[in-house]
C-alpha cells in the first residue's frame, strides 16, 4: 500500500525507481532458476505461488471486460446530429448490448423513436425505463402523453 501511495502521489519519481525494480526482478528470476537447477522443489513451488499471486493481484483490473457503452452512446448522438438515424439506432443498440440498463441510451432511444413516429417502439422503451427506474418522470410523462393522444 505504501508503494502505491508513493508512486501515485509522487509520479515524477517513478522513472528513478524502475532500474531498481528491474534489478530486483532479475535477481528474482535468478533465484527461481537456481532453485530449479538445485532441485529445491518446495522453495521453487512456494516462490512460484507467490509470483502467481502477485501477478494476479497486480493485473486483476486487466481481466475485467471493458465497458465502452458510453462511447457508443456518444457515437449515437453524433449520428443523430448528422441526421443519420439508422446509424444512431445501431450505435444505441450496441451500447445496450453492453449495458442493457443504460438509462441515458434508453432515454435517447425513446426520444428518437418519438421523432421517427415509431410510437410502439417508444412506448416499449419507456416501459423498459420504468422497469429499471419506476420513478422516472420522463418515462411516465411520455407514456401518458402517448396514451392521451391515442398513439
Amino acid at each position: 500500500m505504501v508503494s502505491v501511495i508513493i508512486f501515485y502521489v509522487f509520479a515524477r519519481y517513478r522513472m528513478v525507481a524502475v532500474p531498481l525494480f528491474c534489478l530486483s526482478a532479475g535477481y528474482g528470476l535468478f533465484m527461481l532458476q537456481s532453485q530449479f537447477r538445485l532441485a529445491h522443489w518446495r522453495k521453487l513451488g512456494a516462490s512460484l505461488i507467490i509470483v502467481a499471486c502477485g501477478f494476479a493481484i497486480a493485473n486483476i483490473e486487466v481481466f475485467k471486460p471493458l465497458n465502452f457503452s458510453h462511447s457508443y452512446y456518444d457515437e449515437g448522438i453524433a449520428y443523430e446530429m448528422k441526421g443519420e438515424v439508422k446509424k444512431a439506432l445501431h450505435s444505441y443498440d450496441q451500447a445496450l448490448g453492453i449495458d442493457p440498463d443504460y438509462m441515458r441510451v434508453l432515454n435517447r432511444l425513446g426520444i428518437l423513436y418519438l421523432k421517427q413516429k415509431e410510437y410502439e417502439a417508444a412506448r416499449s422503451t419507456y416501459r423498459k425505463i420504468l422497469t429499471i427506474d419506476s420513478d422516472s418522470m420522463e418515462a411516465k410523462y411520455q407514456i401518458m402523453r402517448l396514451d392521451k393522444l391515442g398513439l
